[in-house]
């Protein structure tokens, strides 16, 4: 036995504590008080039972490591986050780029979004940045806010798949009281639970966000899914992005990233043995071609043309030596291989990649 929580009033637990030391010495188990915890509103219980107990009163208590209510409790949890990430930031510095990408989730605060109703909590913004200073560092490449958002979303969605914890935190636990709801009225049948005000403001501020009377809460089975609460607000964002650039190529470049096998390369481990991994300039280059950055200084090609910041110019240039023909080739071949599972394509790491290509 490893975790025990026992709740109601302070005399009923008293005797369910006396029958969990009495039940435990008949089987070999006894109860380590110093590190069990009462939780109440006084910090001083009454009952002898609780004796050498840790007391703690509702706001500064955590219950499996993530805090009960808004309060002390809350604001050293998201900090131990901040600083864990902070610390993370420099060792992932030392690894290459497309390893240090990889880490770059958030269980442990994922874990903490699920259970506590943090919506809105300053430590939130502060791991948001922590979390873009990272990418910039790892990335090599410096970030404006239209594409740090979209570096936010899910790959699928023409993003890293790096979330932003400040916009998910509503669709996370909105989604984690809808899935115990059936679970928390079970517990809850034999008394008059007060309505939960905590789920009422954290809906207050997931609808908030669209300032739209045509998003409705998931509501059923559907509920309990996360990703039925977080599509709203990838949709908020992706409307964000469309409507700022005025420039119809970005506009495009954000469609086509949202195209199928867009982003694959995001799920791929970088594994050396099977020609997988990528250097740290690659990684800057795939990065900033998907996020529209800044890659190189405006500059003349020895082709003739006018080469952007954003370096698109390389992968259309007539001076190339057929890498786009290499390329559009390997494309209509990984096409086929999709619609018919008998042909393979196999990668040689060499600079022409397909074997009958370098034929012709």
């Amino acid at each position: 036995m490893d975790d025990l929580t026992i709740g109601g009033p302070e005399s009923a637990v008293a005797a369910d504590v006396n029958m969990v030391r009495i039940k435990g010495d008949e089987i070999g188990l006894r109860l380590n008080s110093k590190k069990c915890e009462f939780i109440g509103n006084s910090a001083q219980p009454s009952d002898p039972a609780f004796t050498d107990f840790v007391c703690l009163t509702v706001d500064n208590a955590e219950l499996l490591g993530a805090p009960l209510t808004t309060g002390m409790a809350m604001d050293q949890a998201l900090n131990r986050r901040c600083d864990d990430l902070e610390r993370a930031a420099g060792r992932l510095r030392l690894l290459a780029a497309h390893d240090a990408l990889i880490p770059l989730s958030a269980p442990k605060m994922l874990h903490t979004l699920r259970a506590s109703p943090c919506s809105g909590h300053p430590a939130l913004e502060k791991f948001d940045r922590l979390l873009r200073t990272c990418v910039s560092q790892i990335c090599n490449t410096d970030l404006t806010d239209l594409q740090w958002i979209q570096a936010s979303l899910p790959v699928r969605n023409g993003g890293l798949g790096i979330r932003r914890v400040s916009s998910l935190a509503p669709s996370a636990f909105l989604a984690s009281a809808a899935g115990t709801r059936d679970l928390q009225d079970q517990i809850l049948s034999n008394s008059q639970a007060p309505e939960d005000s905590a789920v009422n403001q954290v809906l207050v501020h997931w609808a908030v966000r669209f300032n739209t009377d045509e998003v409705t809460c998931p509501v059923g089975a559907t509920a309990g899914f996360q990703r039925e609460w977080d599509r709203p607000c990838i949709a908020a964002d992706i409307s964000t992005l469309m409507s700022s650039p005025p420039d119809r190529r970005q506009q495009a470049r954000l469609l086509a990233l949202s195209a199928p096998h867009s982003g694959d390369w995001l799920h791929a481990l970088p594994i050396s043995a099977c020609g997988l991994r990528l250097d740290d300039e690659a990684v800057r280059v795939a990065v900033g071609l998907r996020l529209g950055s800044k890659l190189c200084e405006p500059h003349q090609c020895p082709c003739g043309a006018q080469v952007s910041p954003e370096g698109t110019h390389g992968l259309a240039c007539r001076r190339s030596s057929g890498r786009t023909t290499r390329h559009h080739a390997l494309n209509d071949l990984g096409a086929n291989s999709r619609k018919n599972p008998r042909i393979y394509l196999k990668i040689d790491p060499k600079p022409i990649l397909c074997p009958k290509l370098r034929q012709s």
